[in-house]
């Protein structure tokens, strides 16, 4: 039998061997995790993909090196949107695709943040519930845009169900570019500065229209 050759035989940086991953922690608290905190219905098949993710669970090819005869199994992916290591070449792909898309102007940053008081009811009716807080923003956006530049604009936006400890916290982070089509797509009305519009006016709106849906 051929000996391995180097690629095969070096040893893996220490700070690489010994790094964990979201699914290594799902595997070793999980269980008990599950006997004191409760999840959603849904939420039990995600933490199963990704714990089952490059593993034999889901199988896969044999890896084979024609050189030194090295074989190893590359287990599949579990494609779980919410996997941190099997989505970054998709990740890349969409961000590619909305580069491409971006107009020659500056772009702002906003939130539409709903509060925590309604996440129960959100759990409990996610599809209208998240489907009201996309048509909230949108036609908030519209409306001020309508206003106060005269015209429609554009947005891209993202859900965000939870913050950074994990914790429930439905949001809905959004890009804006800054300004507006006016006069029939004739005219480019810019925002002023840093600001799409006045936070109060803003919240006024989106809260309105929310709690009216």
């Amino acid at each position: 039998m051929p000996e391995p050759c180097e690629a095969h035989t070096a040893k893996a940086p220490p700070e690489v061997s010994a790094r964990l991953e979201g699914a290594d922690i799902l595997r070793r608290f999980g269980p008990n995790s599950a006997q004191t905190h409760s999840v959603a219905p849904f939420e039990p098949r995600i933490i199963d993909d990704l714990k089952a993710c490059r593993t034999a669970i889901l199988g896969g090819p044999i890896e084979h090196c024609s050189e030194c005869g090295f074989e190893r199994p590359a287990y599949n992916s579990c494609r779980n949107r919410h996997g941190p290591t099997c989505q970054t070449v998709t990740q890349m792909r969409g961000l590619e695709a909305r580069r491409a898309e971006w107009l020659p102007t500056p772009y702002l940053h906003t939130v539409f943040t709903l509060p925590h008081e309604v996440n129960p009811l959100v759990v409990a009716q996610k599809r209208p519930s998240l489907g009201l807080l996309f048509q909230s923003a949108r036609e908030t956006l519209l409306d001020l845009a309508q206003q106060r530049l005269g015209g429609p604009l554009g947005a891209m936006r993202l859900l965000h169900t939870w913050e950074q400890l994990l914790n429930p916290h439905v949001h809905v982070p959004t890009l804006v570019p800054g300004g507006a089509l006016a006069h029939q797509g004739q005219t480019w009305n810019p925002t002023k500065a840093t600001d799409l519009f006045p936070l109060r006016a803003w919240s006024r709106v989106f809260r309105a229209t929310y709690r009216d849906g």
